[in-house]
Order: C-alpha cells, then structure tokens, then sequence
C-alpha cells in the first residue's frame, strides 16, 4: 500500500458509506468510486470482498486494491478467469462469467459485494442481473455514474438488490408511469388477415421524479464533476489494464528477449525508460518484429477498447479516442454503435475540418476517432472532455499533444485520459513512464 490520500469529497463519500450497510455511489466518471469502495472495506475491517465488474477493468480492480489496502488485509487478491474463481480475501470477477461460475462464488461467505458499473444489471432479465440478485454479503456498494441510462425502470434492479424492499409493480406504477398498452398484431385464418389484441405493461415512462429522487437520498450519493471541480487537477490520468490474448503474449515474448537483463520491470520511472530506450535502440529487423507485433496486439485489442467505451459513453456524451494504426482505427468506427468521425493523415484538409466540426458541434455525434500524430496537433476537440488511448505513440510529447485537442482554452471540464494498455507491453511501458513521472506538461493550464 503506497501512500495514497483521498480528495474531500472522497472522505465524504467513504464516511457515507461507513454509515450505512448498502449505498449507491452515483458520483460521474473519473471522480474516483473505486478508491472509495476500497476504502470502506478497509476503514471497516471487511476480509473477504467479491468486486463484479466489466471485463475491461477486472485487472485494474486488483491493481487498485493493491495501491490502497493494506497488504496484512488482504494478503490476497485476484481475478476470475474462464471457469476458474481463486481462492483469495479479494475475488474480482466479470459480468459475462458470473452467471456460470455463480455455484462457486455463492459457495464463499462474502463480507461486502462491489457491483461496479451497476447499471449492468438494469435488465431483470438478464442472467447477469438474476445472478447478482442471488448474491448477498452485510455490506453491498453499487457503483454507478448512470443509475440509469434512459428511463427509471433501469434502476429497479440495483434498488432491489441493494434492499430497498420496493416490490417490481409498485416501483413502476409510481415512478415508471406503467400502464396497460393494447397491441394488436394480424394473423392470416383462411387467406384473410384477423386482428389479434393482448396488452403489455408498458414501464418506458417517468413519474413522480421528484420523490424518487427524495427517497434515493439515504442510499444514493452522486457529485458531478462541476460540484468538486476546485478538487480535481485540470486532467488526470489513469491506466486501465486489459486481460492478455495471443497477440499480447507474442509482443511480450519478443520485449523479453530484446530486454533480458533488464526486467523484470521495476517501479522506479527510470528503470521503465532505460527498457523503452533499449527497445528503441534494437537492430532494424529486431525493431520491425516488434512493430508488427505491437499492430498485431493492438487489432486484438479493438473488441476490450468497444467495450469499454460502451461503458464511457453510458455516462458521457462525447468520447475522444486516439490510436495509431489506421485499421484500428477503421475497426474502432466500425464496431462502435453510435455516430463517430475518423481523422487520419492523408485525409483532405476539408475533410479533416468536416470531422472536427461535426464533432465540436453535432449532439448526434459522440465519438472522435483521431490518428494520434494527425489528429494530435492544431485542432481543437473541448466538446468532449474524455480522451481515451487504444494505441500509444512511443513519443510522450506526441502523446501530450493529442491530450491537449481536449485539454485547452474552451474546455469546461477536467479532462480525464485513460490508456488502455495490456500489461508487459510496449504501450504499458510507455504508460507507466508517463503516469510515474507525470512528464506531460499541460500547455495551456500549466502542469498538474
């Protein structure tokens, strides 16, 4: 456990939940949920915690449990995998495999239960949701920056769970305006088409909000980025680390045989930067290996990179998103489920203008897909306030460029960058140099 201080508002919401047995941090994204739930575990001596959360964060749950408990604590931490669940004080496992190795973890006595990203279980349908339902400890955290997406149904369910004892039609006649809808489909009875009617309950609306939101207020604390904006650096960063693949054990297979006496990889910044230069400085045909193995690791990566920025953009309404390659690029566009602009070099001026303005002033457009080098310099991207790396670019400054289309004179918000990153290459190198010594300087706001 590193020496690691909370902001106010932090303290706040961890005496929050020192108070109560079940809560719902609704606070928006990047104000540090995470810290906080693993601080009211350890403020309230819990032993055993299962954290659920998405894939895409499963690794930088244990990584964040280590920077902030004490290791006497939780001796033990890890993370499930396929069909196996470990045996350690902290379990972390995904949404997508609960439900199968529900038996197992069910079989654990849990002191706190952590539902990250809660609104995974807004469908009471879903085998996800009827797997959390069934999981129970003496203290239950659901983490949220949307409690719900689109309507007040979507959050009956981590109200359920959390053991609010509203019962499912009472919550939507008074908060989901439910009511009976007639729909009426055709069936053909000897060659002619009959009207067939039945009625479903119809619970897409909102009522009564007001009171809603009055009775969340014992279990639900929610801060927006604007209320604690003097508390938060103008950007920060973050690295979330990725589950490895194939492509990912090739590229690292490779660093080791390039590095050999140099890792393992230390903590101390310099010794990240003397593996990074050493790389850098590898014969010709050694450096286009690596090269070809990090294009191959970072296509892989595209489905982890959608899937977190699914969960972005539940939260946010524009996302900025930078990489290298232009088929990465191409695939992050293509794979995404909203409206999106691609910028990369080559592209016409007029083009390049057409995507900046589209993104700077279309609602409807909610992603940019920028080359880093292209799209890093000379333009301006305030309309969103969350930049997120698939690919890093082996320059810092480069990298600080492309930070900054986000991060300048315009900008409203404190800018969030997040890098995505598979442990043991190239690109969590680079993370880690920049993250450690805090070497990008901030252009227009000074250095954080």
């Amino acid at each position: 456990m590193t020496d690691l201080k909370l902001r106010d508002y932090q303290t706040e919401g961890v005496q929050f939940g020192l108070e109560r047995d079940a809560i719902l941090n609704a606070d928006d994204m990047g104000l540090g949920k995470t810290v906080q739930a693993i601080s009211i575990c350890v403020q309230r001596k819990l032993r055993r915690v299962l954290v659920i959360c998405p894939a895409t964060v499963k690794i930088n749950w244990t990584r964040e449990f280590r920077a902030w408990a004490p290791e006497d604590q939780y001796p033990s931490i890890g993370y499930a995998g396929g069909s196996f669940v470990p045996d350690t004080q902290v379990v972390v496992i995904n949404y997508d495999i609960l439900d199968r190795n529900l038996a197992a973890v069910k079989a654990k006595i849990w002191d706190a239960v952590i539902l990250d990203e809660a609104q995974y279980i807004k469908n009471p349908k879903a085998k996800r949701t009827k797997a959390v339902l069934q999981l129970t400890a003496p203290v239950k955290i659901a983490l949220t920056g949307t409690p719900f997406v689109n309507r007040p149904i979507e959050l009956w369910p981590i109200l359920n769970w959390l053991g609010s004892g509203i019962d499912y039609m009472t919550y939507a006649r008074k908060y989901c305006g439910a009511y009976q809808r007639k729909i009426t489909t055709y069936k053909t009875v000897n060659g002619r088409k009959t009207p067939v009617s039945r009625y479903v309950l119809d619970v897409t609306g909102a009522s009564n909000l007001g009171e809603l939101k009055k009775n969340l207020e014992p279990v639900m604390i929610r801060r927006l980025k604007a209320d604690v904006l003097t508390e938060l650096p103008a950007k920060t960063r973050q690295v979330i680390e990725l589950e490895t693949f194939r492509q990912a054990r090739a590229e690292r297979s490779m660093i080791k045989k390039l590095l050999g006496p140099l890792l393992p990889v230390g903590a101390a910044s310099e010794s990240v930067d003397e593996q990074l230069s050493v790389l850098q400085d590898a014969p010709s045909a050694s450096f286009s290996e690596l090269a070809k193995l990090r294009h191959d690791t970072a296509v892989a990566k595209v489905p982890f990179v959608l899937s977190y920025l699914e969960d972005c953009l539940e939260a946010e309404d524009k996302v900025i998103v930078f990489a290298h390659h232009r088929d990465v690029l191409e695939a992050i566009q293509e794979g995404l489920r909203v409206p999106s602009v691609l910028l990369y070099g080559g592209m016409t001026a007029a083009k390049k203008q057409k995507a900046i303005d589209s993104f700077q002033n279309d609602p409807a457009c909610r992603v940019f897909i920028g080359q880093t080098q292209a799209a890093g310099v000379g333009i301006t991207l305030t309309a969103g306030s969350h930049v997120v790396f698939a690919e890093l670019d082996w320059v810092p400054g480069n990298i600080a460029q492309a930070e900054d289309r986000a991060h300048r004179f315009g900008q409203e918000q404190k800018v969030l960058v997040t890098y995505l990153v598979v442990d043991g290459t190239v690109d969590s190198l680079i993370a880690r140099s920049i993250v450690t010594k805090k070497v990008v300087i901030d252009a227009v706001y000074g250095q954080n």
